[in-house]
């Protein structure tokens, strides 16, 4: 279970170091990429090979991460037990087709009038 963000990848700043490309092979045998710390191994983001104008961002390693509320979780079919989702945020049993759509919850989220600054 971790945290991950839908990002446009042109907009992913890195203000220190240079992360490393990682290449490897997933769980179905698929080549997958991501990007780590040079100097820690954490994992950055991740680059879809099928999606090149998007990353998938582990917003705990962002600067401000506190500033940021999900706006849908994805794979409930395998929450644990003790895992509580808020109501009124946007839940999948395993993901959306496609991924501009949580672009779109984030924009709307973004975008209303009730949310409030901090």
């Amino acid at each position: 279970m971790r945290l991950a963000m839908w990002v446009v990848r042109s907009s992913i700043r890195v203000v220190s170091g240079e992360p490393k490309l990682l290449e490897y092979q997933g769980s179905l045998g698929h080549p997958r990429r991501a990007r780590a710390c040079s100097n820690c191994d954490t994992r950055l983001w991740a680059e879809p090979i099928n999606k090149p104008t998007l990353a998938i961002l582990l917003p705990g390693t962002l600067r401000h991460v506190g500033q940021f509320q999900p706006v849908a979780h994805l794979w409930v079919r395998s929450a644990l037990p003790w895992v509580t989702i808020p109501e009124g945020v946007a839940k999948y049993e395993t993901q959306p087709k496609d991924p501009q759509e949580l672009i779109r919850l984030w924009q709307s989220a973004h975008d209303s009038p009730s949310r409030t600054a901090t």
